[in-house]
Protein backbone atom coordinates (compact mmCIF):
# COMPACT_ATOMS: atom_id res chain seq x y z
CA UNK A 1 0.00 0.00 0.00
CA UNK A 2 2.93 2.36 1.24
CA UNK A 3 4.75 1.39 -1.91
CA UNK A 4 2.05 2.34 -4.54
CA UNK A 5 1.51 5.44 -2.74
CA UNK A 6 4.52 6.51 -3.32
CA UNK A 7 4.44 5.60 -7.14
CA UNK A 8 1.03 7.57 -7.64
CA UNK A 9 2.74 10.67 -5.43
CA UNK A 10 5.82 10.70 -7.78
CA UNK A 11 3.46 10.15 -10.90
CA UNK A 12 1.33 12.85 -10.52
CA UNK A 13 -0.30 11.48 -13.84
CA UNK A 14 -1.15 7.61 -14.63
CA UNK A 15 -2.47 5.89 -17.46
CA UNK A 16 -6.60 4.47 -17.46
CA UNK A 17 -4.73 0.49 -16.24
CA UNK A 18 -4.36 -0.10 -12.81
CA UNK A 19 -3.40 -3.94 -13.59
CA UNK A 20 -3.54 -6.25 -10.77
CA UNK A 21 -3.49 -3.42 -8.68
CA UNK A 22 -7.51 -3.29 -8.95
CA UNK A 23 -8.25 -6.39 -7.28
CA UNK A 24 -5.87 -5.85 -5.09
CA UNK A 25 -7.12 -2.39 -3.62
CA UNK A 26 -11.14 -4.31 -4.08
CA UNK A 27 -10.34 -6.71 -1.65
CA UNK A 28 -8.66 -3.80 0.89
CA UNK A 29 -11.80 -2.44 1.13
CA UNK A 30 -14.19 -4.84 1.43
CA UNK A 31 -11.94 -6.36 4.29
CA UNK A 32 -13.88 -6.79 7.20
CA UNK A 33 -10.78 -7.68 9.66
CA UNK A 34 -11.50 -4.78 12.14
CA UNK A 35 -8.02 -5.08 13.39
CA UNK A 36 -7.19 -3.64 9.29
CA UNK A 37 -9.32 -1.09 9.84
CA UNK A 38 -7.16 1.99 9.43
CA UNK A 39 -5.99 -0.08 6.08
CA UNK A 40 -9.11 0.43 4.73
CA UNK A 41 -8.91 4.09 5.38
CA UNK A 42 -5.65 4.19 3.74
CA UNK A 43 -7.35 2.43 1.12
CA UNK A 44 -10.08 4.41 0.71
CA UNK A 45 -7.05 7.80 0.61
CA UNK A 46 -5.30 5.63 -2.13
CA UNK A 47 -8.19 5.29 -4.54
CA UNK A 48 -9.23 9.13 -3.93
CA UNK A 49 -5.28 9.91 -4.86
CA UNK A 50 -5.68 7.26 -7.91
CA UNK A 51 -8.95 8.75 -9.12
CA UNK A 52 -7.18 12.43 -9.29
CA UNK A 53 -4.17 11.43 -10.94
CA UNK A 54 -6.54 9.17 -13.59
CA UNK A 55 -8.69 12.07 -14.60
CA UNK A 56 -12.12 11.16 -15.56
CA UNK A 57 -11.01 7.86 -16.44
CA UNK A 58 -11.27 6.55 -13.06
CA UNK A 59 -15.36 6.63 -14.28
CA UNK A 60 -14.67 2.66 -15.05
CA UNK A 61 -13.16 1.91 -11.79
CA UNK A 62 -16.05 3.24 -9.78
CA UNK A 63 -18.99 0.11 -9.76
CA UNK A 64 -15.91 -1.82 -8.21
CA UNK A 65 -15.39 0.37 -5.65
CA UNK A 66 -18.08 2.25 -4.72
CA UNK A 67 -19.49 -1.06 -2.77
CA UNK A 68 -16.30 -0.90 -0.20
CA UNK A 69 -16.35 2.74 0.02
CA UNK A 70 -20.21 3.05 0.99
CA UNK A 71 -19.87 0.26 3.76
CA UNK A 72 -17.22 2.95 5.13
CA UNK A 73 -19.81 5.31 5.12
CA UNK A 74 -21.82 3.68 7.33
CA UNK A 75 -19.04 2.55 10.19
CA UNK A 76 -19.57 4.00 13.62
CA UNK A 77 -16.31 5.78 13.62
CA UNK A 78 -16.47 9.04 12.62
CA UNK A 79 -13.13 9.28 10.75
CA UNK A 80 -13.69 6.39 8.58
CA UNK A 81 -17.04 7.60 7.35
CA UNK A 82 -15.93 10.63 6.54
CA UNK A 83 -12.92 9.76 4.61
CA UNK A 84 -15.82 7.82 2.20
CA UNK A 85 -17.69 10.90 2.20
CA UNK A 86 -14.61 12.78 0.07
CA UNK A 87 -13.95 10.14 -1.80
CA UNK A 88 -17.17 10.18 -2.76
CA UNK A 89 -17.28 13.46 -3.58
CA UNK A 90 -13.91 13.50 -5.14
CA UNK A 91 -14.60 11.06 -7.53
CA UNK A 92 -18.25 12.87 -7.91
CA UNK A 93 -16.22 16.24 -8.87
CA UNK A 94 -13.71 13.90 -11.43
CA UNK A 95 -15.88 11.57 -13.31
CA UNK A 96 -19.31 13.32 -12.43
CA UNK A 97 -22.52 11.41 -11.14
CA UNK A 98 -23.70 9.30 -13.48
CA UNK A 99 -21.82 6.11 -12.35
CA UNK A 100 -23.02 6.12 -8.64
CA UNK A 101 -26.47 5.26 -10.46
CA UNK A 102 -26.21 2.76 -12.67
CA UNK A 103 -26.84 -0.93 -11.11
CA UNK A 104 -28.19 -1.98 -7.21
CA UNK A 105 -25.09 -0.79 -5.54
CA UNK A 106 -27.43 2.22 -3.75
CA UNK A 107 -30.73 -0.13 -4.05
CA UNK A 108 -28.52 -2.21 -2.20
CA UNK A 109 -26.78 -0.23 0.11
CA UNK A 110 -30.22 2.03 1.32
CA UNK A 111 -31.73 -1.83 2.12
CA UNK A 112 -28.78 -2.45 4.45
CA UNK A 113 -29.90 -2.77 8.11
CA UNK A 114 -27.52 0.09 9.10
CA UNK A 115 -29.01 3.31 10.11
CA UNK A 116 -25.62 4.93 9.94
CA UNK A 117 -25.49 3.95 6.47
CA UNK A 118 -29.00 4.82 5.33
CA UNK A 119 -28.81 8.30 6.80
CA UNK A 120 -25.10 9.06 5.98
CA UNK A 121 -26.31 8.03 2.26
CA UNK A 122 -29.72 10.15 2.26
CA UNK A 123 -27.76 12.96 3.32
CA UNK A 124 -25.22 12.71 0.72
CA UNK A 125 -28.12 12.63 -1.95
CA UNK A 126 -30.10 15.71 -0.32
CA UNK A 127 -26.76 17.33 -0.92
CA UNK A 128 -25.24 16.39 -4.68
CA UNK A 129 -28.78 15.80 -6.42
CA UNK A 130 -29.86 19.16 -6.78
CA UNK A 131 -26.45 20.19 -8.44
CA UNK A 132 -26.51 17.75 -10.74
CA UNK A 133 -27.53 18.35 -13.84
CA UNK A 134 -31.06 17.54 -15.05
CA UNK A 135 -31.63 14.58 -17.86
CA UNK A 136 -28.07 13.60 -16.46
CA UNK A 137 -29.10 10.66 -14.83
CA UNK A 138 -31.70 8.39 -16.16
CA UNK A 139 -35.48 8.66 -14.51
CA UNK A 140 -35.74 4.72 -14.54
CA UNK A 141 -32.37 4.60 -11.89
CA UNK A 142 -33.61 7.30 -9.79
CA UNK A 143 -37.37 6.31 -10.03
CA UNK A 144 -36.39 2.23 -8.47
CA UNK A 145 -34.87 4.10 -5.43
CA UNK A 146 -38.58 5.66 -4.77
CA UNK A 147 -40.09 2.99 -2.49
CA UNK A 148 -36.96 2.64 -0.13
CA UNK A 149 -37.39 7.02 0.07
CA UNK A 150 -40.93 6.50 0.57
CA UNK A 151 -40.33 4.05 3.28
CA UNK A 152 -37.59 6.09 5.36
CA UNK A 153 -40.55 8.74 5.54
CA UNK A 154 -41.78 6.13 8.37
CA UNK A 155 -38.45 4.88 9.49
CA UNK A 156 -37.90 3.77 13.39
CA UNK A 157 -35.17 5.59 13.31
CA UNK A 158 -35.56 9.95 13.33
CA UNK A 159 -31.96 10.14 12.23
CA UNK A 160 -32.92 8.25 8.60
CA UNK A 161 -36.88 9.95 8.54
CA UNK A 162 -34.78 13.16 8.72
CA UNK A 163 -32.56 12.97 5.76
CA UNK A 164 -34.78 11.06 3.91
CA UNK A 165 -37.24 14.18 3.66
CA UNK A 166 -34.00 16.45 3.02
CA UNK A 167 -33.67 14.44 0.20
CA UNK A 168 -37.39 14.34 -1.33
CA UNK A 169 -36.10 18.37 -3.13
CA UNK A 170 -33.74 16.41 -5.21
CA UNK A 171 -35.53 13.76 -6.31
CA UNK A 172 -38.43 16.08 -7.49
CA UNK A 173 -36.22 18.40 -9.05
CA UNK A 174 -34.73 15.13 -11.79
CA UNK A 175 -38.72 13.60 -11.48
CA UNK A 176 -40.82 16.34 -11.01
CA UNK A 177 -43.75 16.61 -8.85
CA UNK A 178 -46.44 14.45 -10.78
CA UNK A 179 -44.12 11.74 -11.14
CA UNK A 180 -43.64 11.26 -7.45
CA UNK A 181 -46.79 11.87 -6.76
CA UNK A 182 -48.42 8.61 -8.90
CA UNK A 183 -45.76 6.85 -7.24
CA UNK A 184 -47.73 6.91 -4.13
CA UNK A 185 -50.40 4.78 -5.60
CA UNK A 186 -48.01 1.30 -4.93
CA UNK A 187 -48.41 1.92 -0.79
CA UNK A 188 -50.38 0.93 1.25
CA UNK A 189 -53.61 3.20 1.66
CA UNK A 190 -52.32 4.82 5.35
CA UNK A 191 -49.17 5.59 3.55
CA UNK A 192 -50.49 7.44 0.77
CA UNK A 193 -51.76 10.06 2.26
CA UNK A 194 -48.65 10.31 4.77
CA UNK A 195 -46.69 10.36 1.63
CA UNK A 196 -48.04 12.60 -0.63
CA UNK A 197 -48.04 15.29 2.51
CA UNK A 198 -44.65 15.47 2.39
CA UNK A 199 -44.32 15.73 -1.28
CA UNK A 200 -46.86 18.79 -1.09
CA UNK A 201 -44.83 20.17 1.91
CA UNK A 202 -41.65 19.99 -0.28
CA UNK A 203 -43.40 20.96 -3.76
CA UNK A 204 -43.20 25.18 -3.38
CA UNK A 205 -39.51 24.89 -2.60
CA UNK A 206 -38.92 24.05 -6.22
CA UNK A 207 -37.14 26.29 -8.08
CA UNK A 208 -38.90 28.15 -10.76
CA UNK A 209 -37.47 27.66 -14.06
CA UNK A 210 -37.61 30.67 -16.85
CA UNK A 211 -39.71 29.62 -19.85
CA UNK A 212 -37.53 30.16 -22.64
CA UNK A 213 -39.30 31.99 -26.00
CA UNK A 214 -39.13 30.47 -29.21
CA UNK A 215 -36.41 31.80 -31.78
CA UNK A 216 -37.54 32.59 -34.88
CA UNK A 217 -34.82 32.24 -37.78
CA UNK A 218 -35.92 32.73 -41.65
CA UNK A 219 -33.42 32.15 -44.11
CA UNK A 220 -30.59 31.58 -41.78
CA UNK A 221 -30.89 35.14 -40.08
CA UNK A 222 -31.06 35.23 -36.20
CA UNK A 223 -34.22 36.59 -34.49
CA UNK A 224 -34.11 40.15 -34.22
CA UNK A 225 -31.75 41.23 -36.71
CA UNK A 226 -32.88 43.22 -40.16
CA UNK A 227 -32.10 43.38 -43.43
CA UNK A 228 -31.85 45.90 -46.07
CA UNK A 229 -31.84 45.58 -49.19
CA UNK A 230 -33.06 47.83 -52.51
CA UNK A 231 -34.36 50.27 -49.99
CA UNK A 232 -36.41 47.83 -48.33
CA UNK A 233 -36.42 46.58 -45.06
CA UNK A 234 -37.21 42.91 -43.12
CA UNK A 235 -38.67 44.31 -39.61
CA UNK A 236 -37.87 41.74 -36.86
CA UNK A 237 -40.71 39.67 -35.89
CA UNK A 238 -41.94 41.47 -32.92
CA UNK A 239 -41.85 44.55 -34.87
CA UNK A 240 -43.95 42.82 -37.71
CA UNK A 241 -46.27 41.21 -35.01
CA UNK A 242 -46.55 44.66 -33.52
CA UNK A 243 -47.55 45.83 -37.54
CA UNK A 244 -49.79 43.30 -38.25
CA UNK A 245 -51.73 43.64 -35.32
CA UNK A 246 -52.20 47.50 -36.24
CA UNK A 247 -52.77 46.69 -39.66
CA UNK A 248 -55.55 44.47 -38.69
CA UNK A 249 -57.37 46.92 -36.39
CA UNK A 250 -57.41 49.95 -39.32
CA UNK A 251 -59.78 49.14 -42.22
CA UNK A 252 -58.45 48.99 -45.30
CA UNK A 253 -59.95 50.99 -48.17
CA UNK A 254 -56.94 50.63 -50.90
CA UNK A 255 -55.08 47.40 -51.84
CA UNK A 256 -52.69 49.07 -53.52
CA UNK A 257 -49.01 48.36 -52.29
CA UNK A 258 -46.28 50.48 -51.65
CA UNK A 259 -48.60 53.95 -51.01
CA UNK A 260 -48.32 55.90 -47.65
CA UNK A 261 -51.18 56.29 -45.74
CA UNK A 262 -51.86 60.53 -46.50
CA UNK A 263 -51.47 59.13 -50.20
CA UNK A 264 -54.51 56.53 -49.99
CA UNK A 265 -57.51 57.53 -52.07
CA UNK A 266 -60.54 56.86 -49.30
CA UNK A 267 -63.24 59.05 -51.47
CA UNK A 268 -66.91 57.18 -52.65
CA UNK A 269 -66.58 54.83 -55.65
CA UNK A 270 -69.19 56.72 -57.58
CA UNK A 271 -69.44 60.17 -57.05
CA UNK A 272 -72.22 63.05 -57.74
CA UNK A 273 -70.87 66.10 -60.14
CA UNK A 274 -72.49 67.99 -62.50
CA UNK A 275 -69.88 67.26 -65.65
CA UNK A 276 -72.95 66.42 -68.04
CA UNK A 277 -74.42 70.49 -67.81
CA UNK A 278 -71.11 71.46 -67.98
CA UNK A 279 -70.75 69.61 -71.41
CA UNK A 280 -73.63 70.87 -72.74
CA UNK A 281 -72.84 74.61 -72.08
CA UNK A 282 -69.62 73.96 -74.35
CA UNK A 283 -71.24 72.33 -76.57
CA UNK A 284 -73.60 75.58 -76.90
CA UNK A 285 -71.17 78.02 -76.91
CA UNK A 286 -68.84 76.19 -79.87
CA UNK A 287 -72.50 76.22 -82.22
CA UNK A 288 -72.59 80.56 -81.68
CA UNK A 289 -68.68 80.46 -82.41
CA UNK A 290 -69.49 78.85 -85.30
CA UNK A 291 -72.48 80.93 -86.53
CA UNK A 292 -70.79 84.21 -86.11
CA UNK A 293 -67.17 83.70 -88.16
CA UNK A 294 -67.87 85.82 -90.99
CA UNK A 295 -67.78 84.70 -94.40
CA UNK A 296 -65.49 85.74 -96.95
CA UNK A 297 -65.94 87.17 -100.08
CA UNK A 298 -65.38 85.57 -103.44
CA UNK A 299 -63.22 86.97 -105.94
CA UNK A 300 -65.01 88.62 -108.76
CA UNK A 301 -63.21 86.68 -111.36
CA UNK A 302 -64.69 83.57 -109.39
CA UNK A 303 -67.98 84.87 -108.69
CA UNK A 304 -67.99 85.21 -113.04
CA UNK A 305 -67.20 81.71 -113.16
CA UNK A 306 -69.97 80.61 -110.77
CA UNK A 307 -72.17 82.80 -113.23
CA UNK A 308 -74.11 80.37 -115.55
CA UNK A 309 -73.39 81.12 -119.24
CA UNK A 310 -76.46 82.68 -121.64
CA UNK A 311 -76.79 80.69 -125.14
CA UNK A 312 -76.85 83.63 -127.61
CA UNK A 313 -79.59 83.10 -130.07
CA UNK A 314 -78.57 84.24 -133.83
Amino acid sequence: MTKLQNIVNEAKFITSELGEARKALQDRLNDSNARLASNTINTINLVELISKAMGSSFKNYIKGYLPGVLNALGDAKMFKCQSARQCMSTWADVCGYREFFGGDILLDALKNNSVSLRSELWTWLAEKLPLIPSKTIPADELKCLLPLLYASFEDRSAVVRGASEKAVLGFMMHLGYSSMYGACDKLKPMSITFCRDKLDKERPNLPVVPIEKPKVVKSGIPAGSSIKSGGSQIPPPKAAAAKATKENTIPRVSTATGKKKEEIDNSPLFQKNNLKHQRDIDEHKLKETATTIPIRPCRRENTNQLQPTKPTVS
